[in-house]
Formats: structure tokens, C-alpha cells, sequence
């Protein structure tokens, strides 16, 4: 039996399917004479964050999005909320790959997550209670005090490059293998939008320091202007779950041949290798 994971990241949900479903439970509880070949993670290699930061980089070159200083791209990785875990760490070597590019002058891509405390849209917007979340300061603070997190960075790059947010056209995709659940609502808030998209609702309504709104729906109450066109859901339709005519438009990982292949060339890299098959015998109690 060959596994392989279409998780981006060596975190928590990798680990936990590699140690305890397919180890564990499968090879050692359940059928331990079965041989299974385990296929790494998207990002296990450095080679790996470069091929990806290269797919991605010319797919939305050739789309014109970056050439243009005013234009904005945005990705959201899921992320691992315990720190401990090295991987998150992925994400910036990804953001990391994507300016290192040649001619990616503009610098205009830029890697958050949903789920990771340092890289969250407003920095430990996880607190549940009001009272406890940072409350909205001044930009240079939080550019000072927060430098990781995706407010801090985008303000940071109109600041820089001498831009009201007004001014900027912001793109979002999520950085995760399908556009699920985390790029319909945390992403693009596509109930909210479904419900209302009006000036009222984003100035008086959405908190930036809450969880409880999109990354659309703070980046629209901040100033920024979120393309609704190029790779989205049909606005018309933001409301739809299932029989989406004209088709779910949010491009994700999985979406991509070229990233779908380094999937499986992780698993090909070992079917030769006696070695790298394993089973569960030697984990049995003696008789």
C-alpha cells in the first residue's frame, strides 16, 4: 500500500496521519504483513518550496497581476497554531522564494495563514474574548511590534512604496491543496458577501483584531480594493454550496499539474526502494 499526503506542510495533521492512521493503526494494529511506501509532504524539501514558489510566480506573471506595483497577491496557508512546530516556517521560505525570483522587483507577494499565531492576518487574533485581543494602534506600532503578521506587511509595502491602500488591487488565493471551507470563509467570506456588500457593513461592522471576518472582508474595511473577477468564486452565486454552474473559480495548489506532479514524484522517488517499504511485524509482541 502506498500513502501519499497532499498536506502542504510538515505540521501537526502530517504527522498525525503518517504516525498514528497509517503507522499505528493500519501497519501495526491492523495489518501488519502489508508492505506501505509513505509519500512525503509537498514542502519536505528545499528544492520542493523553490519548484512551487517558481509555478506560482509564473502563473501570475503571465496574468499580468505583477507587474504592476498597485497589484497585491495574497496567499493564505492553513499554518499550525503550536509553535513548536518548525513547519511553519515553510510559509516564509515560500514568501522568501517568490522575492528572490529574478525581476520580482515589486516584491508583491505575500504568504499569511489562518491558523499560525506569528503569520495570522492581525497578530493573536485567536483570543476569544474582546478584551484580550490587540486592539487597533497605529500602523508604524504594528509594523514595529508585529513584522510577521499580514497587516503589518501589506501596510508596510504601500508604505514603502509610497501608496494609500485605496489605491491597491488586492488578489487572494488560498496556499492550501483544495479551495475548501479556510478559502470560501476565512479567505474570501463568501457568506458575509452573499449576505451584504455594502460601504456600512465594512466601516461600521468588521473588527481588523477579529477572527470573526474574512481577510476580504478587513482588507475592503482597511481601503484595499479586493479583485472579485480573476480567479473567484461566482459572486452571483456567493451564497451556493453545491451546483455551482459556471464552476468554484478560487485557485488553489492542487489546481496547479506542475504542483500536483512534485506530489508525486515524492512518491515515485522510493517505489524502487525495498528499503523504504515498511510494514508492522517488527512492532509485534513477542508470541
Amino acid at each position: 500500500v502506498a500513502v501519499q499526503s497532499l498536506h502542504v506542510i510538515p505540521g501537526e495533521e502530517y504527522l498525525s496521519l503518517m504516525n498514528t492512521d497509517v503507522k499505528k493503526n493500519f501497519m501495526i494494529e491492523d495489518f501488519p504483513t502489508i508492505d506501505v511506501l509513505k509519500g512525503a509532504n509537498l514542502l519536505s524539501e528545499d528544492e520542493d518550496t523553490e519548484k512551487v514558489a517558481e509555478v506560482i510566480y509564473k502563473h501570475y506573471k503571465d496574468a499580468g497581476i505583477l507587474k504592476d506595483k498597485k497589484n497585491l497577491l495574497l496567499l493564505m496557508g492553513h499554518g499550525n497554531p503550536d509553535e513548536n512546530y518548525s513547519a511553519n516556517k515553510k510559509y516564509s521560505d515560500v514568501e522568501n522564494a517568490l522575492h528572490a525570483i529574478e525581476s520580482t522587483d515589486n516584491n508583491n507577494i505575500f504568504v499569511g495563514t489562518v491558523d499560525y499565531g506569528d503569520m495570522l492576518f492581525w497578530p493573536r487574533e485567536e483570543e476569544e474574548n474582546e478584551a484580550d485581543r490587540i486592539p487597533v494602534t497605529t500602523v508604524e506600532k504594528m509594523i514595529a511590534d508585529y513584522p510577521t503578521c499580514t497587516y503589518s506587511k501589506i501596510m508596510k509595502y504601500c508604505h514603502d512604496n509610497n501608496l494609500q491602500p485605496s489605491e491597491v488591487n488586492v488578489y487572494l488565493a488560498p496556499f492550501m491543496s483544495i479551495a475548501g471551507d479556510h478559502a470560501h470563509n476565512d479567505l474570501w467570506g463568501l457568506e458575509a458577501l452573499a449576505e451584504h456588500d455594502n460601504a456600512d457593513y465594512y466601516q461600521n461592522t468588521v473588527k481588523l483584531n477579529s477572527n470573526e471576518y474574512s481577510w476580504r472582508e478587513r482588507l475592503t474595511k482597511i481601503g484595499f480594493k479586493v479583485n472579485k473577477d480573476f480567479e473567484s468564486h461566482p459572486i452571483g452565486q456567493a451564497g451556493a454550496d453545491h451546483g455551482i454552474k459556471s464552476g468554484c473559480g478560487i485557485k488553489a495548489l492542487g489546481d496547479y499539474p506542475e504542483i500536483r506532479q512534485i506530489w508525486v514524484d515524492h512518491l515515485y522517488k522510493n517505489w524502487k526502494n525495498a528499503d523504504a517499504w515498511e510494514n508492522g511485524k517488527g512492532y509485534q509482541p513477542e508470541s
